[in-house]
């Protein structure tokens, strides 16, 4: 090894202790305390929390998988009896090589969350110090580069999404490029397909984005050597396509996810408020993402190439500075999302063609996240900048002022301690999970209160709790929260909202293996404090109580052979009885909602109401309701009026506990999530409807008073 090459591998392993050391303080306090996790506090903190809940719970069980059941590693033991559930979100199966070993040695799925956290802030650190080294030879403004890339505030406030981290191989791949390009050796492209192959592995959205990033960085490159674009580009192309290859396989479960309708494209229109047009990358926001050093230095830097400029001079940008800056140019396009909207005008972008033939790009929600891309390009010309600036200075003068920017990044991104909450886990764990975890019987728990109906975000966070929860005891557990759904999950909560009632005990019971019931008397409210208070359900015993926490076996037998339906793929057309699920024909549409039980004041909460209803089939024809796909089913919604008289969107889908036979009238309840906004006389509208069907079978409409919450 040549004297130059053991000088960058000591400055790499330096930086590398360096951002190691670093990263403890700029994650204090939750990084070294025993039960902490950090807590968001914006407007959106509590699906922010969920969402943290969730991807902890995946690095925890992808590693425990890996460790005890490989064959199982997408059959996460959420959404019980569903399969296939890590699939419904990120895996982050690239940093199994240290989550695993962790969780081996400790079975603790917060020591598996700080281990990818070192991680990934250690290599996105030492990514980008790798790069503008190579670039610069000035180990000051690659130490600044890095700890720019690697404590950006977007990074430090970013864990309730850690999938989005791992964005250390990035400046690698260009790295890779630039010294296939430079020395032409096999390893080098090797090392390219491994970038591309961990990025893919560690999360979609940075699979594609390094994709878009890599490709231009490479083409950037051979152009701009005016030497033999077809010789020096296909060999890179041919490793980014082997990288992709070889993390293909991961792919199959999503495909087989989107095959049955879980997963479905993202709708372009919906794209307003998930994508950045490129004037807000000169706004606050951005500022607070990526912090002000890295902007300070690539603003200077560009004021002077334009002072130069004027003068008539040479900007001087090196062909690695056009390739970066290509790179920040594209991923700011495609941050645009379809179209940029300019007054009245809206211009296509070639985000479209690719979400249209790109497979697997249109599950991309978040076109904005595209800023990721951005701010490594603007890192890596920051070191360009500060290496110029400094590079007739003595190596010690450009060691300090690297180490100074460096240590005021990481203040920057973090001048204050993080807020946490408890995790409640291990030995901080409630002793009702020690209890579950206990029990040689291996049947699946059902823990409540939990989510009412789709989109309770209330209930969201309860399933998110109670996921994390389970790595104390790893049964099949049937709540559950993700990206999706499966369609098994909305089908089992139409009877888990109704526990303890007979009907729907035996609903659930004919429906899947549940054995424990977990009841939070602590978190109940209002109606489910009514249902819970006095349980007297044959099939349900009491069998263990911690305080507020009463666990319940269910001995009940089952009767109604839907078990397998609802573990499998949803059955097409077709309810668990046998009735099609196509649109009811006229004569069969004539129905009425005898009655709605609406309370007289609601209050201006986040909590789903249940509201009793009674319907009644007034047609020849039998309604079909008892599928486990919500298409085609015969239910209730509603939709709010606000004192003004604007009616605002339909809430979600409340589904019945059976088919309804011709001629029956049945006591049901659609399920209403307060309406956001202002107090006083609002109007609520039932509908009585075949879910996908634009007319309603009837309506019925009730004034509610919607007060504020008393103190």
């Amino acid at each position: 090894m040549s004297q130059t090459a053991k000088r960058a591998w000591r400055a790499g392993g330096l930086a590398a202790v360096f951002f190691a050391a670093l990263t403890p303080w700029v994650l204090r306090p939750w990084f070294l305390s025993e039960d902490d996790l950090p807590r968001d506090t914006t407007f959106f903190a509590s699906l922010e929390n969920a969402d943290l809940h969730l991807n902890v719970w995946i690095l925890a069980w992808v590693a425990r998988a890996i460790v005890t059941d490989p064959a199982a590693l997408f059959d996460g033991n959420i959404f019980h009896p569903a399969t296939n559930t890590i699939a419904l979100s990120e895996n982050m199966i690239a940093h199994v090589p240290i989550t695993a070993p962790v969780f081996a040695a400790t079975a603790s799925a917060l020591a598996v969350l700080k281990a990818m956290a070192l991680e990934t802030f250690v290599l996105a650190g030492v990514g980008m110090f790798a790069l503008v080294y190579h670039h610069t030879r000035n180990g000051g403004a690659a130490l600044a580069a890095g700890a720019a890339f690697a404590f950006a505030p977007w990074r430090v406030k970013g864990f309730p999404h850690p999938q989005y981290l791992a964005t250390g191989t990035i400046p690698l791949a260009f790295l890779a490029i630039d010294l296939w390009l430079d020395r032409r050796r096999l390893r080098h492209l090797v090392g390219l397909a491994a970038a591309v192959t961990f990025q893919m592995l560690a999360c979609v959205y940075l699979g594609y984005f390094m994709a878009f990033a890599a490709g231009t960085y490479a083409l950037a490159r051979v152009l701009g050597t005016h030497r033999r674009p077809l010789a020096d580009g296909l060999p890179l192309v041919g490793a980014m396509g082997a990288g992709a290859l070889i993390a293909a396989p991961i792919a199959l479960p999503y495909l087989r996810a989107r095959e049955e309708g879980i997963i479905p494209p993202f709708d372009p229109s919906r794209f307003v408020g998930h994508a950045w047009a490129p004037w807000d990358y000169v706004s606050l926001a951005f500022v607070q993402l990526a912090g002000v050093a890295v902007l300070a230095l690539v603003g200077a830097d560009l004021a002077q190439r334009g002072v130069r400029r004027l003068r008539h001079d040479p900007i001087g940008l090196t062909t690695r500075e056009w390739a970066l800056w290509a790179v920040v140019g594209v991923a700011v396009l495609f941050s645009s999302g379809p179209y940029v909207d300019i007054g009245e005008f809206r211009l296509p972008t070639p985000y479209l063609l690719f979400y249209d033939h790109l497979p697997g790009f249109s599950s991309i929600r978040g076109p904005r996240r595209f800023f990721i891309v951005v701010l490594a390009g603007l890192c890596a010309l920051a070191g360009h900048a500060l290496a110029r600036w400094t590079r007739r200075a003595p190596p010690w003068f450009q060691t300090f002022t690297g180490v100074t920017a460096a240590a005021a990044c990481a203040v920057a991104a973090a001048p204050l301690p993080s807020p946490v909450f408890p995790a409640h886990l291990g030995r901080s764990a409630p002793p009702v999970y020690s209890f579950l975890e206990a029990q040689a019987d291996p049947g699946a728990v059902l823990e409540i209160p939990a989510a009412s109906v789709d989109s309770d975000f209330v209930g969201a966070e309860r399933n998110a709790r109670y996921m994390l929860a389970s790595t104390d005891h790893w049964k099949p557990l049937l709540n559950g929260y993700s990206g999706y759904e499966p369609p098994s999950a909305s089908f089992l909560t139409t009877a888990i909202r109704q526990l303890p009632d007979p009907e729907a005990l035996a609903f659930l019971v004919d429906a899947v293996d549940v054995r424990w019931v977990v009841v939070h008397g602590d978190r109940l409210i209002g109606h489910e404090q009514t249902a819970w208070s006095d349980v007297d359900t044959e099939g349900l015993r009491e069998v263990a109580r911690f305080g507020s926490d009463v666990v319940y076996a269910v001995e009940k037998t089952p009767v109604r052979p839907w078990r397998e339906a609802v573990k499998g793929p949803p059955r097409a057309g077709r309810t668990l009885t046998g009735l099609s699920t196509s649109a009811l024909a006229s004569e069969c549409r004539a129905g009425r909602i005898v009655d709605v039980e609406v309370p007289p004041v609601i209050a201006l909460t986040a909590f789903p109401v249940p509201i009793p209803v009674r319907i009644e089939n007034q047609s020849p024809c039998p309604w079909p309701a008892l599928g486990v796909a919500q298409s085609g089913l015969v239910g209730l919604s509603y939709a709010w009026t606000d004192p003004s008289g604007k009616t605002l969107p339909r809430g979600p889908f409340s589904r019945l506990l059976g088919d309804v036979a011709a001629g029956e009238t049945r006591n049901a309840s659609v399920v209403v999530v307060p309406p956001f906004g202002e107090t006083g006389s609002w109007q609520l509208e039932v509908f009585l409807e075949q879910f996908g069907e634009p007319s309603a079978l009837a309506t019925a409409r009730a004034t509610v008073t919607v007060a504020g919450m008393r103190p």
